[in-house]
């Protein structure tokens, strides 16, 4: 591993292979006492992160930024599910009502509150990103099922690139209709993407990172915060 970018609070190295994991590198990792992040780089294409993964939530919370190019986002034709219709209107006092009871329906099903570090994100997307973003949603009988929101950032080297940090499927949805959501969220992504597109998943959240590589997200970077 080489070192990219350091600065106090967060430095990122270069892994040309999630396999220069081992439990010896993360024993030799130095955590100064201002230091609060670890990013490591892997590059556009990597195949598979999961041992990597694994070994770094045995020691650190952990997450994993994906990224996809606007052309990796290939949908096959889906028929449109009976109850299921696009909602392209809202505003942003509805936008956020939405946001905010799909993130605490979430947060419910996995019986799991909002941590300090998470009510920090909610507030800083619902006062800096809802106001600008961009969003795809439907609905069933006027209540919305699927919602999908993208918003500026910037990547590990300070890029600019669209950013997902809202994403949300009712889970009493039926295969077909998931199946019809992914594919015109694909569509979507495709048409209202600049260049990339990323997202930052908790490691052990097997279900969103299943969700993101099936849409054709890259794992790009791990992401390790000090205990």
């Amino acid at each position: 591993m080489k070192v990219l970018k350091a600065a106090e609070k967060e430095i990122l190295f270069e892994v040309t292979c999630p396999s220069e994991f081992s439990p010896e590198v993360l024993n030799s990792l130095k955590w100064t006492e201002a230091l609060r992040v670890m990013r490591f780089y892997l590059g556009r294409r990597v195949c598979n992160e999961e041992d990597a993964v694994k070994l770094l939530l045995g020691s650190y919370p952990t997450w994993v930024v994906y990224s996809a190019d606007k052309n990796d986002f290939l949908s096959a034709p889906t028929e449109p599910p009976v109850r299921l219709t696009p909602a392209p209107q809202m505003d942003l006092e509805q936008l956020r009502r939405v946001y905010i009871s799909t993130n605490d329906s979430y947060h419910d099903s996995i019986g799991k509150p909002l941590s300090p570090a998470e009510s920090a994100e909610r507030e800083s997307v619902l006062s800096e990103f809802l106001p600008s973003a961009k969003f795809s949603a439907f609905k069933n009988n006027g209540v919305v099922m699927a919602l999908l929101v993208v918003v500026k950032w910037k990547d590990c080297f300070d890029k600019p690139v669209d950013w997902v940090p809202w994403v949300w499927i009712d889970r009493s949805l039926l295969p077909g209709e998931r199946a019809f959501v992914r594919s015109k969220w694909k569509e979507w992504l495709r048409g209202i993407v600049e260049d990339r597109v990323q997202c930052i998943v908790e490691g052990e959240n097997m279900r969103s990172r299943k969700f993101f590589r099936g849409m054709g997200f890259h794992p790009e970077c791990l992401v390790i915060s000090k205990k």
